[in-house]
């Protein structure tokens, strides 16, 4: 019986400034004497400038790090360009599964590093500061991209849905943060769970009004589980009658809510109706707490 690869991560490991390592963990269908992990990525690339292209194999650990499930190897990245939306970097390769010398499975995977950390000032992706400007979108072309780069957008907020998966590959080449506006069906946190694998992936956005439901709960505890990096927020269209639950890093609300939302102690993403002014944006920027807007039908 042919193997075949189940699950695959990439962890990235930023700790050194001159050498990033990327963790690559493969969980096969079957593990025999002669299954092994091959492969490499090959980069950097960018839409946006000129980079010459490396190949960098991955290599064994002398120890595997025991929080790393399955078959594990690294890939030694020396001075790594890092993904951020103004130079969106990428690694591209092969991950191949090997069993009695010949390749099982293969899986081509597109790789961005970067660092995305949430703190009592504010976001920084890659140690420096960012204000989300978006936009609700479900697609993105390169037109798409070229004008809302020229508006000063860097994130984009989408449902996550079979239609709208174009969107994260775009993101990730095109140079946007996404966050993701989950339902609370199966299927949707399936896609969810797979999504958070992008580099363009900001996090995901609960809905207030069914949040304490059994059922959004438990979207809660297995994204959180499975990806304990990224950001969750949630969607508030009124003031919540009781706390909400544990693990939420940020609100997102309209600007008229925002007075009555002062016992949220969470950050906060504004809605607006229209592409505010450039003095509206500063005056929302300047009230504390606040990390961007998003401009949403």
């Amino acid at each position: 019986m042919t193997n075949r690869i189940r699950e695959l991560r990439l962890h990235d490991q930023l700790d050194d400034p001159a050498e990033a390592e990327v963790w690559v963990s493969v969980v096969p269908e079957s593990v025999t004497p002669t299954t092994e992990l091959r492969g490499r990525l090959v980069g950097p690339r960018c839409l946006y400038a000129s980079t010459v292209e490396v190949a960098y194999p991955m290599r064994p650990f002398v120890r595997q790090p025991p929080a790393l499930p399955g078959l594990a190897a690294r890939v030694v990245i020396p001075e790594a360009s890092l993904w951020e939306p103004v130079s969106p970097f990428l690694y591209l390769g092969p991950i191949e599964l090997w069993e009695d010398g010949k390749v099982c499975d293969q899986i081509q995977v597109r790789h961005g590093l970067r660092t995305l950390r949430l703190g009592p000032r504010g976001l920084r992706l890659n140690g420096r500061p960012l204000t989300i400007r978006g936009v609700a979108q479900e697609e993105c072309t390169e037109e798409d991209a070229r004008r809302l780069r020229e508006q000063g957008c860097n994130t984009l907020l989408a449902p996550v849905s079979g239609g709208t998966s174009a969107v994260w590959e775009a993101a990730d080449r095109l140079g946007f943060l996404v966050l993701d506006r989950l339902g609370g069906s199966e299927e949707a946190i399936r896609r969810a769970r797979n999504l958070g694998q992008h580099p363009c992936c900001l996090g995901w956005l609960l809905d207030g009004e069914v949040l304490e439901q059994e059922r959004e709960a438990k979207a809660l505890a297995s994204l959180k589980q499975d990806w304990p990096g990224k950001l969750l927020g949630v969607e508030l269209q009124r003031v919540p009658l009781q706390p909400l639950a544990p693990g939420i890093h940020f609100a997102v609300c309209v600007e008229e809510l925002l007075p009555l939302l002062k016992e949220v102690e969470l950050p906060k993403i504004v809605l607006t109706r229209e592409q505010p002014r450039e003095e509206s944006i500063n005056e929302l920027l300047a009230m504390p707490g606040i990390l961007g807007s998003i401009v949403t039908p």
